[in-house]
C-alpha cells in the first residue's frame, strides 16, 4: 500500500470542509429563492463532499471498495453538475429516465477498477468527466454573465473554469 503524507490527507479534508460549505450555501440559497438550479448545486456538492470522504478513507486504508465508491460518487458528482447547469440555462425539468444515466459511473468504475485494475485509467476517466462538466458549467454561468452584466456570474464563471484545470491536476 502507498503511503500517503499528512499533508495530501489534510489537503483532501480541506477540500471536503469547503465542499460540505459550498453545498450548505447553495441549499440554504434554495430555501431562500426556490430556485431548482440551486437545489441540484446543493445535491452535486454534498455529492462531491462525500467522494472526497471515500477518498481520504481509502488514503488512510489503502481499501480499494473505497476508492470505487469515491469514483461513483465523482461520476455521480460530475452529472449533478451538468443537470445543475441544464436547469440553469435552460430551464430542463427532472425526467425519471434521467436515472439511467446514475448507471454509467457504477458500472465503469467497476470495470476500471476491479476488472482492468488500472488506478490512473478509472481515475483519468472521472476526472476528466467532472472536469468538463464543471468547464461546462463556468460557460454557461460567463453566457449568462454577459447576457445581465452580473459580477457575481462573471466570478463564479471564472471559478468554475480555475477548478475545472485544477481537477486535471488528480
Amino acid at each position: 500500500m502507498q503511503v500517503y503524507s499528512i499533508v495530501e490527507l489534510a489537503a483532501a479534508i480541506f477540500q471536503t470542509v469547503v465542499t460540505a460549505g459550498f453545498a450548505a450555501l447553495c441549499y440554504q440559497l434554495y430555501r431562500r429563492h426556490h430556485k431548482t438550479h440551486f437545489y441540484w448545486w446543493a445535491t452535486a456538492m454534498a455529492v462531491y463532499a462525500l467522494s472526497m470522504v471515500a477518498l481520504v478513507t481509502f488514503l488512510s486504508t489503502g481499501q480499494w471498495g473505497f476508492l470505487y465508491g469515491h469514483q461513483v460518487l465523482t461520476g455521480w458528482t460530475a452529472l449533478g453538475f451538468l443537470y445543475a447547469a441544464l436547469v440553469f440555462s435552460f430551464q430542463v425539468r427532472w425526467r425519471s429516465w434521467f436515472l439511467a444515466f446514475l448507471a454509467f459511473p457504477v458500472v465503469w468504475s467497476y470495470l476500471a477498477i476491479f476488472l482492468l485494475d488500472d488506478f490512473g485509467f478509472a481515475a483519468g476517466t472521472a476526472v476528466v468527466f467532472l472536469s468538463i462538466t464543471t468547464a461546462w458549467a463556468g460557460v454557461v454561468f460567463w453566457r449568462y454573465r454577459t447576457l445581465t452584466g452580473s459580477t457575481a456570474a462573471g466570478w463564479l464563471a471564472v471559478t468554475l473554469g480555475l477548478w475545472a484545470i485544477h481537477h486535471l491536476d488528480y
